[in-house]
C-alpha cells in the first residue's frame, strides 16, 4: 500500500475542510429560510385587525342570512295552516250565503232553521278537527283562568262563586285559551244586621 504524499495529505484536509464549510453554509442557510418563514407568519397587528373585522363582518352575514330563511320558514308554515283552515271555512261560507238566499226567496223558515242548524254543526266540527274545544263553564266553580265574570247574582240553593249562567262560550286549543267564556257568577247572600231598638236598649242595660 502506497503512503499518501504531503501533498495529498493536504488536499484531502482542504477537502474536509471544505465539506465542513459546505456543510455549515447549507445549514445557516436553512436556518435563514426557517427565521424568513417565522417573520412572515407573523403578522403586524393591523393585518390581524383587518382580517379579523373581515371575519367578524362574514359571521355576521351568516347569521342575518340564517335569521331571515328561518323567518320566512316560520311565515310559510303559518300561511300553509290558515290557508288549510280556509279551504274547511269555504263550504261553510258557501251554506250561510244558500240560507240567505233561500230567506230572500220567501222559502219555509222552519227549512232555512234546519239548514242553519246544519251550518253550525259544521262550524263545531271545524273546530274540533282543529284541536279547538269548548271551556265547560255552566254549574262549574268559577275559575278565572277559564271565565270572565261579566256580574254577580244571588241564586237560592247554590253555593257561591258557582256558574249560574253562560253568556258566551269560551274556547281553547290544547292547555291555550282562545277565549274566556263570559258568565254570570252566584254571590253570596248578604248578611244584614238588623237591630231593633229593644234589643239594643237591652244590650245597654245588660
Amino acid at each position: 500500500m502506497r503512503k499518501k504524499t504531503k501533498k495529498q495529505e493536504a488536499n484531502a484536509g482542504d477537502e474536509e475542510v471544505s465539506q465542513e464549510f459546505t456543510q455549515d453554509s447549507q445549514e445557516l442557510a436553512d436556518d435563514k429560510v426557517a427565521e424568513n418563514d417565522s417573520d412572515s407568519k407573523q403578522k403586524d397587528p393591523e393585518t390581524e385587525m383587518a382580517e379579523l373585522r373581515d371575519r367578524l363582518q362574514r359571521t355576521t352575514a351568516e347569521f342575518m342570512n340564517f335569521r331571515k330563511q328561518n323567518e320566512k320558514r316560520q311565515r310559510d308554515s303559518r300561511l300553509f295552516v290558515r290557508r288549510d283552515v280556509f279551504e274547511q271555512l269555504l263550504p261553510i261560507v258557501d251554506n250561510f250565503g244558500a240560507a240567505m238566499k233561500a230567506l230572500e226567496q220567501g222559502q219555509d223558515a222552519k227549512n232555512v232553521l234546519i239548514g242553519v242548524k246544519m251550518i253550525h254543526e259544521m262550524l263545531e266540527k271545524l273546530l274540533q278537527d282543529n284541536g279547538i274545544k269548548t271551556i265547560e263553564a255552566l254549574s262549574q266553580p268559577f275559575d278565572p283562568s277559564l271565565h270572565e265574570a261579566v256580574s254577580r247574582e244571588e241564586k237560592e240553593d247554590t253555593d257561591a262563586n258557582i256558574v249560574i249562567n253562560e253568556i258566551a262560550k269560551g274556547y281553547k286549543m290544547g292547555d291555550l285559551v282562545l277565549r274566556h267564556a263570559r258568565v254570570v257568577v252566584s254571590a253570596a247572600p248578604e248578611e244584614s244586621e238588623v237591630t231593633t231598638t229593644e234589643e239594643e236598649d237591652e244590650d245597654q242595660k245588660s
